[in-house]
């Protein structure tokens, strides 16, 4: 029965309710192979849970999670998590400037319940500073790949100068204010993801766009590819110069795919044709 999975259920209900881009939860709850249908009820949703099995550390959520797990609020920041869900004496811990409990429940086989006991009780909480999706900065820190994580743990304000591993162009000697940034779509269809983004600036900046950093990945200004940087760890960056750009950061095209749209077309037209050069008594059978 897989109807759990596509179901709306209380946590993704109010999680979309937002209606932000970039949905993304530190769900613990969705952790273990027995809850495998409330994790993929957030997944068919497109609501990205930056909570992964701890055993995977090549994943960059998971080296993030493991270096902050005695501060998750930081986790969550840096992980752009928009909400929260824990268990319920750990959110009733949580200060009011860290978020606020919204829902409390406890998740059964196939579905979510309202919460009988504390022992069994999880929270959704609102977290109360979220990332932007998608901003601008005059200034930011190059380093190595193998050195980007360590740095950007002891950087004071990440989203002020994200740390940046990549062939980063030149920064400006001079940094003028961060610029305007419009969020234009974002779109996750059959595997392939794509995020357009309106550029306004008066100096060359780096725009970091919270889509996760991978290598099938390709940034265009202005439909011209240039270098995709990886921001914060995490994210996506682009070296935007000064002026009004659309930058866009999508799954790159392989050689050939373009025709592949094509391919069915031409099969029908095959077989029809091989259909039409039979006898007529093979076409009647």
């Amino acid at each position: 029965d897989i109807t759990p999975y596509y179901q709306l259920n209380r946590v993704s209900r109010a999680v979309l309710a937002d209606k932000t881009f970039g949905v993304t939860i530190a769900d613990y709850a969705a952790l273990g192979h027995e809850r495998d249908w409330y994790n993929k009820s957030l997944w068919t949703r497109q609501i990205g849970n930056c909570v992964r099995p701890a055993h995977n550390s090549h994943d960059p959520y998971v080296s993030l999670m493991l270096a902050l797990e005695r501060d998750p609020p930081r986790f969550w920041r840096l992980a752009g998590a928009s909400y929260a869900v824990v268990p319920y004496g750990f959110a009733r811990t949580l200060p009011r400037e860290i978020g606020v409990v919204v829902d409390v429940f406890t998740v059964l086989p196939g579905y979510l319940a309202d919460a009988r006991s504390e022992k069994d009780a999880v929270a959704l909480v609102k977290l109360a500073s979220t990332s932007p999706y998608a901003w601008l900065s005059s200034d930011w820190v190059d380093v190595a790949d193998e050195q980007h994580l360590e740095t950007l743990l002891n950087q004071s304000d990440p989203f002020a100068i994200p740390v940046v591993s990549g062939e980063a162009e030149h920064r400006p000697d001079h940094p003028d204010p961060a610029g305007n940034v419009t969020v234009r779509s974002e779109r996750f269809q059959d595997g392939a993801r794509q995020t357009m983004v309106d550029v306004t600036t008066s100096a060359t900046q780096l725009l970091t766009v919270r889509t996760r950093f991978e290598a099938d990945l390709e940034a265009c200004i202005d439909g011209r590819v240039v270098p995709l940087l990886k921001s914060n760890h995490l994210w996506c960056g682009v070296v935007v110069p000064a002026g009004s750009h659309t930058v866009t950061i999508a799954t790159a095209r392989k050689p050939g795919q373009a025709g592949m749209g094509a391919l069915p077309l031409v099969a029908a037209l095959a077989l029809l044709a091989i259909v039409e050069l039979r006898p007529a008594k093979d076409r009647a059978a």
